[in-house]
């Protein structure tokens, strides 16, 4: 019985990496086959989630959170003043993201934001509709060399 476990195992990842519309986090988001990011607004509470999308070979991160009024603010997962830097990205902490370049500090509200402050880079174009947020595949191909020198993940 244990033989076919790799074979079962091998099925599922195939599946997972070759359908062509992936769910994930309870349904919070997808990517379709396009490559728009649709995420469900009720899935986001107020504790970050870390969504990972690949456009044109590059590894990307959009950040989606629920604020104290209540809204869904999204960002990419990169900073506005330290990108270029390979710790340019964000990560959560007790009063809300810190930067991990530089580790500034700000509270959820603040995502999404725009200016030039070191918080996560806003994404233009995105649309609503039912509830559902959606960030166009070509919104992120126009970012991805944004997320070039990003070392989150990977081993020196």
């Amino acid at each position: 019985m244990t033989r076919h476990l790799p074979a079962a195992s091998a099925a599922l990842l195939l599946a997972a990496l070759f359908l062509p519309c992936s769910a994930h986090a309870g349904n919070a988001w997808r990517i379709d086959a396009a490559g728009s990011l649709f995420i469900t607004e009720s899935a986001i509470g107020t504790e970050a989630v870390f969504i990972p999308v690949r456009s044109g070979g590059t590894d990307m991160e959009v950040i989606a959170i629920r604020d104290g009024a209540g809204i869904v603010r999204i960002a990419f997962n990169t900073c506005q003043v330290c990108n270029g830097s390979p710790s340019a990205f964000f990560a959560p902490v007790k009063d809300g993201l810190q930067c991990q370049s530089c580790g500034f500090v700000f509270p959820a509200d603040q995502v999404g934001a725009g200016g030039d402050s070191c918080t996560p880079l806003a994404i233009p174009g995105v649309t609503k509709e039912n509830g559902v947020l959606r960030v166009p595949a070509e919104v992120l191909a126009a970012y991805r060399g944004k997320f070039r020198n990003v070392k989150k993940g990977r081993q020196p």
